[in-house]
């Protein structure tokens, strides 16, 4: 039975998608106090860690870097 709380795409023998994505996104919340940015940031992980796992690589990959330019925008000084 596959488990689709937790499926494998999110699973690795040394660790768990989740954990590395809440570990990365609390840490840049507490760098930059800007929890649109870490959202994003940890969207793109989700994509980057599933990669070559669930669907296609190419698009996967997309994914990841369009939410990597909205943390960039989210980061940019406002004028």
């Amino acid at each position: 039975m596959t488990d689709t709380i937790n499926p494998p795409h999110y699973q690795n023998a040394k660790w768990h998608a989740i954990d590395v994505i809440e570990d990365v996104v609390e840490a840049v919340v507490k760098a930059t106090g800007n929890a649109k940015a870490a959202n994003n940031i940890g969207s793109s992980l989700k994509y980057l860690l599933r990669a070559g796992k669930k669907g296609d690589t190419k698009e996967e990959a997309m994914k990841a870097e369009w939410h990597i330019r909205r943390a960039i925008n989210h980061l940019a000084p406002r004028d």
